[in-house]
């Protein structure tokens, strides 16, 4: 997961075309919001409080 970031890190890096910059760019950013969310989801998912009775 970290790799694939890293990767498109260095292809940004040594593009040259502020286009292809751009586009890489944009498709990094894409990609990092759609692992937070897909993180954030499942962490909450799974941590959600066990309710306990409160009268027992």
């Amino acid at each position: 997961m970290f790799l694939i970031v890293l990767v498109i890190a260095i292809r940004c890096y040594f593009i040259t075309d502020k286009v292809e910059l751009l586009k890489s760019y944009s498709i990094t950013i894409t990609y990092l919001s759609f692992i937070l969310d897909k993180y954030s989801y499942t962490h909450k998912k799974f941590s959600k409080p066990i309710k306990k009775p409160l009268n027992h």
